[in-house]
């Protein structure tokens, strides 16, 4: 009887597994061009956030940080602004803490797709527990990640709210359980 638990749970693992791995390379297929670019490129639109507003606040926070400063204020902004209390900042996102180690532009990129990843596994996470189809629960996963509400958002470079959004299958399977 434990050994047939055993090898039940094992398979469903080696599934689970499976299908995070199926998830990362549907994204590496999709922004092959821009994540293996020996150019630094970032996955955005020239006319989007990324470019007129989170290439500053990013930079900025992360030079602060990088100079032992904790960014209270930007004397950039306007005629100055709290900084660190703004929360379209996000300082005291854990994810963030990329910047700290990668260049931006790469930083930059793996955030958006990080965040794209973790709305596929988390959709797949809800669905699975919902007792769907496994098959439901991949396309499920794979249709909420290039769907247009959340997929746009990537070129718009809408970063606080791809952040949010990829959050809200996660927090959807809290409210069931």
């Amino acid at each position: 009887m434990y050994k047939k638990i055993k090898k039940i749970e094992l398979k469903s693992l080696y599934y689970h597994l499976f299908v995070g791995i199926l998830l990362v390379f549907l994204i590496l297929i999709i922004f092959s061009d821009i994540i293996f670019s020996k150019n630094p490129l970032v996955i955005s639109g020239l006319n989007g956030d990324i470019y007129s507003a989170y290439v500053y606040t990013r930079g900025f926070s992360l030079n602060e940080i990088k100079n032992c400063n904790i960014p209270l204020w930007n004397p950039y902004a306007y005629c100055g602004s709290s900084f660190i209390a703004d929360p379209e900042n996000a300082m005291y996102y854990p994810i963030n803490i990329i910047y700290l180690f990668l260049p931006l532009h790469i930083a930059l990129n793996l955030d958006m797709l990080l965040h794209l990843f973790l709305t596929g596994l988390f959709m797949y996470i809800w669905t699975y527990n919902k007792k769907l189809h496994p098959l439901a629960c991949i396309f499920s996963a794979i249709v909420l990640m290039f769907s247009g509400a959340y997929y746009l958002r990537i070129f718009a470079g809408h970063l606080n709210i791809l952040a949010s959004a990829s959050w809200m299958p996660l927090i959807f399977l809290c409210i069931d359980n």
